[in-house]
């Protein structure tokens, strides 16, 4: 049924064809489904297709009834079983791609076109762009910054002078990257994650750290900023704990993982540390005692 009242809903569609129509890569095989809407979370029902793009969102995507998610990698865990999980790189392209398909009429941008201009963030000179790139709110770019194909950045981020990014980059809310560091394609930085000026980035940046150092290394927990960011000296106390296991210990990764889950209370912090470890494509950095070690 067609519940939108500004524009004529052109479903249904086969999930196949609907990915198809959307250019959307898929290499699973889905039941042969017919899908109906795209809408929220909350309100799409098992004929519908959702998206989940912030672990903001993590208890309603828990709860969604829809039988399709656009999501990450990242976050595909949150989900319910029965919701079938479509895995991009960039959530919310892909869903305006599959509303596009649905309500033709309701949607005029190139969703290949170049970025040039966005709501509150400020840009500085000569800042290059590839295609499909997605920024957030109150954003920082600074000049010559160039910034490749498919990349996301997300709300109140600060990107220093220089800085090169690869495509299909993730940078998280609050991160800060400072001038001139390079960043490998697929790399995916945490949020409040702090990247020293200068450094060569090949592997992924966990949530509330700093990274310094060739080869790129822990060098401690991003305090300060988390402290101008209201975080509790308690908060920021777990933090340092949960650290302290992954890098100063002596372990390896999996056998950190596994402590910090078996010794570690059950918060949102803890939680992201963990799922962003999970799902690194391109492994997380190390400890710089680790790499001496090696």
């Amino acid at each position: 049924m067609n519940i939108n009242p500004f524009f004529k809903n052109k479903g249904p569609f086969k999930i196949e064809k609907l990915l198809k129509l959307s250019g959307i890569d898929n290499n699973e095989n889905f039941i042969k489904s017919k899908i109906l809407d795209i809408r929220d979370l909350s309100t799409a029902t098992k004929d519908d297709i959702t998206f989940f793009h912030s672990k903001k969102y993590e208890e309603l995507a828990s709860k969604t009834k829809a039988f399709f998610c656009i999501t990450t990698g990242y976050l595909k865990d949150y989900l319910p079983n029965h919701c079938n999980k479509i895995i991009v790189d960039n959530v919310l392209i892909a869903t305006a791609k599959i509303t596009k398909v649905f309500y033709p009429d309701s949607v005029t941008d190139d969703f290949d076109s170049t970025v040039k201009d966005i709501s509150k963030t400020l840009f500085k000179k000569k800042v290059k762009f590839g295609k499909n790139v997605l920024i957030g709110k109150d954003v920082l770019i600074m000049a010559t910054v160039h910034i490749a194909h498919d990349c996301v950045i997300g709300d109140n981020a600060i990107i220093v002078n220089g800085v090169a990014l690869a495509g299909h980059v993730t940078i998280g809310d609050y991160a800060i990257i400072g001038g001139l560091a390079a960043i490998h394609q697929f790399i995916h930085i945490g949020d409040h994650a702090m990247v020293s000026g200068g450094s060569l980035v090949r592997k992924d940046v966990p949530p509330y750290t700093k990274a310094a150092k060739e080869p790129l290394s822990y060098v401690g927990i991003n305090s300060i900023g988390l402290r101008r960011r209201g975080f509790s000296t308690e908060k920021i106390s777990e933090i340092q704990n949960i650290y302290r296991i992954l890098y100063q210990k002596n372990y390896n990764t999996s056998q950190a993982v596994g402590k910090i889950e078996a010794e570690m209370e059950a918060t949102s912090e803890r939680d992201e540390i963990l799922l962003f470890i999970r799902n690194s494509q391109r492994g997380i950095m190390k400890g710089y005692n680790q790499l001496k070690m090696n």
